[in-house]
């Protein structure tokens, strides 16, 4: 017989055929368990909640250009510039023997500047202007009169723009919202010496000084007639204004005549025509 080794105990038992029979083991390893395949549904899902915002802003924002881009090609084509080198082109220029503007700006270089805080100074100081039927008092007409005085040269040079039916000042739009338009300032302080010089003049009784002067008022509205600023426009009202107020206190203060109101007439059509 044959003798079995001491080993032999150590061996896994056989089974019927001889072969060996695995034997479970008892050491600390996990059985091996296959990996499982992530979705990648849920991530995506979770891009496209993601995205559709970002994607309707985009949107939104290609829809929004589309319609500013059809407005501008309308406004094009209505002959209006929509650029500042278009709008430097549509600003006409005008010859320098028709141009207003060199008239103007010899009239603005003359005036004296009033005391803003004038107590006696009505329209450009701090006094204010009684109502049309009732007279100038006393020491605001001097206060008005020694205003006037100072500024003789500017007021006829402002007389001469009405015989000027064209202006172009020089302004290089190309600048944008830091183009300076310094002309609007002395414009409308323009009016004002034209105002009080029609005031003075029917206190005084002079009314055909007060018509000459009430006529070159009408007319300064003219020099912004191709203005393309919001501010010009503001101080085109401006000026219209203190147009009414002073053909309201002519035609209070002194019976008009026929060729007078003839006159009146057709300066406050040349108002209502205005292309601004």
């Amino acid at each position: 017989c044959i003798r079995s080794s001491a080993n032999d105990s150590d061996l896994p038992p056989a089974n019927a055929r001889g072969t060996l029979r695995p034997v479970a083991t008892t050491s600390n390893q996990p059985p091996l368990v296959p990996k499982r395949r992530r979705s990648v549904g849920p991530l995506i899902l979770a891009l496209v909640v993601l995205l559709m915002p970002a994607g309707g802003f985009v949107g939104y924002r290609v829809y929004l250009a589309v319609r500013v881009r059809a407005s501008i090609d309308r406004v094009r084509e209505a002959g209006f510039p929509v650029t500042l080198l278009e709008l430097n082109q549509w600003y006409p220029s005008v010859p320098e023997a028709e141009n207003a503007a060199i008239t103007l700006t010899n009239a603005f270089h003359h005036r004296v500047k009033s005391d803003a805080n004038n107590r006696n100074l009505p329209v450009s100081g701090r006094a204010k202007l009684p109502p049309p039927s009732i007279p100038i008092p006393p020491d605001i007409l001097d206060a008005i009169d020694q205003y006037l005085a100072v500024n003789v040269h500017s007021l006829e040079l402002l007389h001469q723009c009405t015989n000027f039916t064209k202006c172009h000042f020089v302004v290089d739009w190309r600048e944008g919202f830091k183009t300076k338009l310094p002309y609007l300032v002395h414009l409308k302080a323009s009016a004002e010496l034209l105002r009080l010089e029609a005031v003075s003049a029917l206190a005084h009784g002079d009314r055909e000084h007060a018509l000459e002067a009430l006529v070159a008022l009408r007319h300064l509205p003219r020099a912004l007639d191709k203005e393309p600023t919001r501010l010009g426009h503001l101080v085109h009202m401006a000026i219209q204004a203190f147009a009414v107020g002073t053909m309201e206190r002519f035609l209070n203060h002194a019976a008009p005549r026929a060729a007078e109101l003839d006159l009146l007439a057709l300066g406050w059509k040349d108002l209502e025509d205005s292309e601004i």
